[in-house]
């Protein structure tokens, strides 16, 4: 069951929104993201039915190292990696 995703921020309730139709219903699950973790930078994206996106980097901060992270969104497959950065 292959499904287009939109991936998206919400500023307001700092979570991640995950939307996609199933049949006739408009679907979504929300992620929050913990108050340590500063969204530095998120592009809203949309994953499509054969796992296609554009490639990009979302940036966290971590308030409690200051470590950045980068999340590096990979064209295909659906995958991405974390990588670290002092």
């Amino acid at each position: 069951n292959h499904t287009a995703t939109t991936v998206s921020f919400d500023h307001i309730d700092y979570q991640i929104e995950f939307a996609w139709i199933d049949g006739n219903q408009s679907e979504k699950k929300r992620i929050d993201i913990p108050e340590t973790l500063l969204v530095r930078e998120f592009t809203n994206f949309k994953m499509h039915e054969n796992g296609y996106t554009k490639p990009m980097t979302q940036k966290f901060q971590s308030s409690i190292n200051h470590k950045t992270y980068l999340m590096r969104i990979q064209l295909a497959w659906g995958g991405y990696h974390i990588e670290t950065k002092e």
